[in-house]
């Protein structure tokens, strides 16, 4: 099962993507939730941050978590909160928490803070998620490939919109963009 909110808003005006997934069988069974929380235009030099929000929606304890975070190729890893990642491969682009030791009993969440700065431009970025939860008896469950995209921005690249009868002037990244624009004085 999964829930995709797109091009919501939060109280102080930034964009919230979040796609949540949920899993498990028999007593261990997590709720996973992976948040875009981005200013509605990011820039390329900005910080994107991904809240991972893991809920026990089982009837055990969860005693454990590793989450792996595969980040895209057009972020660098910059740092998480409240923990920093055990192990980050720059050039695969992952970053893994292993072992987390929790106590989340059924109804209890854990959430980390993944800060990744934004390092070129893409039309659609994406950061996948997965998460593995234990119980003390060995039960284990896993969630898997729960994504959350934006998009970035260029903030130095001129481009034309054409919205007729006018022109505007903005920001465009991509291909270059020809245009013979003809003006005349309308006399106002």
């Amino acid at each position: 099962n999964s829930e995709v909110i797109l091009n919501s808003t939060d109280d102080i005006g930034y964009m919230v993507v979040n796609v949540t997934g949920f899993t498990g069988v028999g007593d261990v069974n997590i709720s996973v939730s992976n948040q875009a929380i981005n200013q509605s235009a990011i820039y390329i030099g900005n910080i994107t941050k991904y809240l991972i929000n893991i809920t026990n929606i089982g009837l055990t304890t969860i005693t454990n978590l590793t989450v792996r975070d595969n980040y895209d190729t057009d972020y660098n890893y910059s740092n998480a909160i409240p923990i920093t990642a055990d192990d980050v491969n720059y050039t695969s682009r992952i970053a893994i928490w292993n072992n987390i030791s929790v106590d989340l009993a059924s109804g209890q969440s854990y959430s980390l803070v993944v800060n990744l700065s934004v390092i070129a431009w893409a039309p659609s970025v994406t950061n996948i998620v997965n998460v593995t939860a234990r119980n003390s008896s060995g039960g284990s469950v896993n969630v898997s490939s729960i994504a959350a995209s934006v998009s970035i921005f260029e903030a130095d690249k001129p481009y034309v919109e054409i919205v007729a009868p006018s022109i505007a002037i903005g920001n465009y990244s991509g291909s270059a963009i020809w245009a013979n624009v003809s003006s005349s004085d309308s006399g106002s």
